[in-house]
């Protein structure tokens, strides 16, 4: 997950943006990146300037030991 907290979303300065990236032994990948904002189906919240939107991010590894995240 790679926080875009400053990302425009249209006219929307700084709203802010997360996208996940795929990855593999091989490395990380952008094909079939997924992108994350306020303005995402299921994502809570509405994006307005200045927001950061994904400027604190946790790693989903520490907050879930031996599991997978189903971001």
């Amino acid at each position: 997950m790679v926080g875009a907290p400053w990302e425009s979303l249209g006219p929307v300065e700084g709203a802010g943006q997360a996208t996940l990236l795929r990855g593999s032994a091989a490395g990380l990948t952008a094909t079939g990146s997924r992108a994350y904002a306020q303005d995402t189906g299921g994502v809570p919240g509405t994006p307005e300037g200045g927001d950061a939107f994904a400027m604190t991010e946790i790693g989903f590894g520490e907050a879930l030991p031996g599991a997978r995240s189903t971001v």
